[in-house]
């Protein structure tokens, strides 16, 4: 814990020109290693401490857009988008065409900031409800765990305790439905799960370890 705050805290400290953001964005395009300090610089500084916790670490991000995007073109949707990193990395590392969908909307709003400001292409982010969008319209989909944050706020407090397992459950459920639709070739990213279980038809076709999490590629498969 005591690392993660010292981490954190330098984030929040740290400033870029907007030449040393460009750099980094060309470096990451260009395939060069980028750390996530020099990345999480494009974001506010009160935002940053996020990064550790609740955001993809930018090697995993790389890796999942390489996994998510199999040709040209693959449309992809990341559930619970936060800022945009994931898209952003998978925008300029891929072929793929990236939306995030995201309840937030500071974070909406600051991720739509960098996109414009940097002028990424084939990124969309969103403020919304996931349970309002069609996964299937989308080639593939981007899910960190991204409704654990709930269960972490109900073990905190038993404030609204009830509600908040209602509405967790309710969310895990939508996202089983949708994924038992979806058609033969959805490719599914996860890291740290989605906190529900598989309809039938998935199969993990990658599963790969990065510190204490698992990535996982599920494929749905031919009925």
């Amino acid at each position: 814990m005591l690392r993660t705050n010292l981490l954190s805290d330098r984030l929040a400290g740290l400033e870029t020109s907007p030449e040393e953001e460009r750099r980094a964005l060309e470096a990451l395009r260009a395939g060069t290693p980028v750390s996530d300090l020099q990345f999480d610089a494009l974001y506010p500084a009160h935002l940053r401490k996020l990064s550790f916790v609740h955001w993809t670490p930018l090697r995993v991000a790389r890796r999942a857009a390489e996994l998510l995007v199999d040709r040209p073109g693959t449309s992809v949707l990341d559930v619970g988008s936060g800022a945009g990193k994931l898209c952003i990395v998978g925008a300029l590392t891929t072929s793929g065409r990236f939306v995030g969908i995201e309840c937030r909307r500071a974070l909406v709003e600051t991720g739509v900031d960098v996109v414009a400001r940097h002028g990424i292409p084939r990124v969309e982010l969103v403020h919304g409800d996931m349970s309002t969008v069609d996964f299937g319209a989308f080639d593939a989909i981007y899910f960190y765990n991204p409704f654990y944050e709930r269960l972490m706020a109900h073990s905190r407090s038993d404030e609204g305790s009830a509600e908040t397992l209602r509405r967790h459950e309710r969310e895990v459920s939508h996202v089983e439905r949708q994924l038992a639709r979806a058609r033969a070739g959805m490719r599914v990213v996860t890291f740290h799960g989605f906190g529900g279980v598989w309809p039938p038809g998935y199969q993990r076709v990658a599963h790969e370890r990065y510190g204490t999490g698992l990535l996982e590629l599920w494929r749905k498969e031919e009925a």
